[in-house]
């Protein structure tokens, strides 16, 4: 017997997509535990259980721009392709498909991917904790070398003629921040050509040297760089200062991440040389 509810129409495209998600479902449940309250039991397929978590599964496994769409948009439709899933399978079996060699294989080589999966994701949670981030970045403070930085203005123009205008202009006086507002073809132009603190690393090679030799309330000459023609104002000079955890922890939970399998992957390897 078939038990679903009324489906809702969706696209012809989507529902190929949304078949295609979830054929790798099986169609019995390899735990044969009591399911949840808040797991019901949302149809039958010839006696076999399907509850609310195999529509969710299906659900979580759709590309993104689907993922997007609210579940209960896309409900009806996946519980329609989660029984068709099922029926398919218990016919594939019925066949006597799953004794074939080549498919034994096939679902060996999935199982051994969900178990490796499952593995990694078990021994990530037990080692990425709130504790274990927050002692990288213990060691990561304590290991901190700042480098220099620096920040500075900047007007960029097309042709030396007019940087050097533009200077001439603001050895009289002119407000720096409201000429490069004006005349530079800089995005940042709107914001007086404030370019922020920055590492010499970050900006090509010319420009860096010539603000990284300036002292703060300083006006360059002319720099010529790939962009341009540019006229630098030095602001102020800083050690850079130490992120704050909330800037590293991406970058901290990526490297613990890669530590712990590292480390684990050694530590089998050494095993099974035994």
């Amino acid at each position: 017997m078939l038990i679903r509810s009324a489906r809702r129409p969706i696209t012809a495209a989507l529902a190929a997509l949304l078949l295609a998600s979830v054929t790798h479902i099986s169609a019995l449940r390899a735990e044969e535990a009591k399911p949840a309250a808040d797991d019901p039991v949302v149809a039958l397929v010839d006696g076999a259980e399907i509850h609310r978590s195999d529509v969710v599964a299906a659900y979580e496994t759709l590309p993104p721009p689907y993922r997007s769409l609210p579940f209960a948009q896309l409900y009806d439709t996946l519980l329609d392709n989660v029984i068709s899933s099922r029926l398919m399978v218990e016919a594939a079996r019925k066949q006597g498909l799953e004794e074939d060699a080549e498919i034994k294989t096939r679902i060996q080589r999935a199982a051994d991917r969900v178990l490796t999966e499952s593995y990694l994701t078990k021994l990530i949670d037990d080692a990425v904790t709130e504790d274990a981030l927050k002692a990288e970045y213990e060691a990561f403070k304590k290991d901190f070398q700042p480098e220099g930085e620096v920040h500075a203005r900047h007007i960029l123009v097309a042709t030396e003629e007019e940087a050097k205008a533009i200077k001439a202009e603001l050895d009289k006086g002119a407000d720096f921040a409201k000429l490069a507002s004006e005349k530079s073809t800089d995005p940042g132009a709107a914001n007086g050509g404030d370019l922020g603190f920055f590492t010499a690393d970050r900006m090509v090679k010319p420009f860096a040297d010539a603000a990284f030799a300036m002292k703060p309330g300083e006006i360059s000459d002319p720099v010529q760089t790939q962009f341009g023609w540019h006229v630098i104002k030095l602001e102020e000079r800083r050690k850079q200062p130490v992120p704050a955890f909330d800037e590293k922890k991406q970058e901290l939970e990526m490297e613990l991440q890669r530590k712990t399998v590292d480390q684990t992957l050694e530590a089998l390897r050494k095993d099974d040389a035994r």
